[in-house]
């Protein structure tokens, strides 16, 4: 591995929001180097960012200038804006800022490189890649959006294998040229990074397809994903599709859903180029997460790994914290977190708890995730709630000026969408308990859909029902 001037090993690299999905993976992958890892965050009390520090990294509470020490490089995220007083500090010091994707193109470019791309999904397909290979001989290095239960959500190694779930929010993933390149599907979301055009987020990807093609790489695609599906390769030799459609190489067949040993399981039979490959049994659930194992099984021929070999490592997969995760039961009441901020991800996460708890009442709480995203879906708000039985609607994250305010127009636009549901505006994610408990349903199951603010309410909200 070749190091950049700029970045010398033992060298101190500070991050800007360190406790960010991405950020904390890049801060694992930078101690496990031998690098000294410096970063701030917003809220240091949160589990993961107090395990950084405990693997070593030196963490500090809010932004200020002071918090950068004698940094050889200064790492943000899109999310942290130019006028960051740790930003310009790193500027006035002539100290280099780059963007998060950039430190992977300075330590992994020698590596080949599967990417994953998509919508929905990526974290669990990158996981369930992970999983396979780490199976095997590969040993590879891993990056993704969200700890494995069991395990963690970065690794570097000193292998060739690099796994590594990519961005479109902000069209990082357009800096990588995959040897195996992933899309797991193609949804309205990130829309402003786009001029709120379909066309222009789909030409993005095309883009992320026609790289790899470019460098004979291989193209791993969703053949039920008709965005997909429009895009325009010079020829398919190279690519392997997934789905139930007939045009799938990794194709599904009947699904069945079940609850074993606790696990909310899903199961089906595969084949692989018209042959049976056996049945897919998945402790992940729903139909969202057969689809992120087909997409791992047609992945991994791509490295050569057995395809039977693939779907039989998948049984021991046992998914990723904020993917529908199971956060505890009291007096037959589950609650599940889920790191579902798009309407595509709630109506999954709300149908995937209809098939194993049938019958069952089920409250939905949402705490909605940027501000632009509401008000390019509308209708896909208005819709997705509809599989619940009552909805609580808490706060926009991240703040808004006037955030009260454009919270309540939010909760307004859902209600008015379906004024026959029992819809609550319940603003701070401190009053989420008490409604969740004061109009409890028996044997009510409680799905908490929003960014990683609204997790903390799952403790609480145990606490009130108990």
């Amino acid at each position: 591995m070749t190091i950049p001037p700029s970045l010398i090993l033992g060298s101190e690299i500070h991050l800007v929001g360190i406790g960010g999905a991405g950020m904390r993976a890049i801060a694992l992958l930078l101690l496990e180097l031998g690098f000294k890892v410096t970063g701030s965050d917003i809220d240091t009390e949160r589990d993961l960012v107090r395990d950084i520090a405990d693997k070593g990294a030196k963490v500090f509470s809010g932004n200020n200038p002071e918090h950068l020490q004698n940094p050889s490089l200064v790492v943000c995220s899109t999310a942290i804006k130019d006028d960051n007083p740790e930003v310009l500090e790193a500027k006035c010091r002539d100290i280099p800022v780059v963007n998060r994707t950039d430190i992977f193109l300075m330590l992994g470019f020698d590596k080949k490189l599967i990417a994953v791309a998509g919508t929905h999904g990526k974290t669990t397909t990158t996981a369930m890649i992970t999983h396979i290979a780490k199976g095997t001989s590969l040993n590879p290095t891993f990056y993704f959006g969200s700890p494995a239960i069991g395990s963690d959500q970065a690794h570097w190694t000193n292998e060739p294998l690099m796994i590594m779930e990519t961005d479109e929010s902000d069209r990082s993933f357009l800096k990588f040229h995959a040897d195996v390149a992933v899309i797991t599907n193609i949804d309205r979301d990130h829309m402003e990074m786009y001029d709120y055009d379909l066309s222009k987020l789909i030409g993005a990807f095309e883009q992320f397809l026609l790289q790899s093609h470019a460098k004979s790489g291989y193209q791993v695609i969703n053949a039920d994903d008709k965005n997909i599906l429009s895009i325009k390769l010079p020829d398919f030799k190279r690519a392997i599709t997934f789905g139930w459609s007939d045009l799938s190489h990794v194709k599904a067949g009947v699904a069945r859903y079940f609850v074993e040993k606790g696990f909310l399981c899903s199961e089906t039979h595969v084949s692989f180029m018209s042959n049976t490959l056996g049945i897919l049994k998945l402790n992940v659930p729903g139909k969202h997460n057969i689809y992120d194992a087909l997409a791992a099984i047609a992945s991994a021929t791509r490295i050569g790994i057995n395809p039977r070999e693939a779907l039989e490592k998948l049984a021991t997969f046992q998914g990723t914290q904020r993917r529908l995760e199971l956060m505890g039961i009291v007096d037959r009441h589950p609650v599940y977190d889920d790191y579902a901020h798009h309407p595509t991800a709630i109506q999954a996460g709300i149908l995937a708890l209809r098939k194993y708890y049938p019958g069952k009442p089920l409250c939905l709480v949402i705490q909605p995730f940027r501000l632009t995203r509401t008000s390019y879906l509308p209708n896909e708000y208005i819709d997705c709630v509809r599989g619940a039985d009552r909805v609580l609607i808490t706060e926009i994250f991240p703040a808004e000026i006037d955030n009260d305010v454009k919270s309540r127009q939010v909760y307004g636009m859902i209600k008015s969408g379906n004024p026959d549901m029992d819809i609550t505006y319940v603003g701070a994610l401190n009053n989420v308990s008490i409604a969740v408990s004061k109009s409890i349903k028996h044997e009510e199951v409680i799905y908490m859909a929003g960014p990683y603010p609204i997790r903390s309410t799952a403790k609480t909200i145990l606490e009130a029902l108990s």
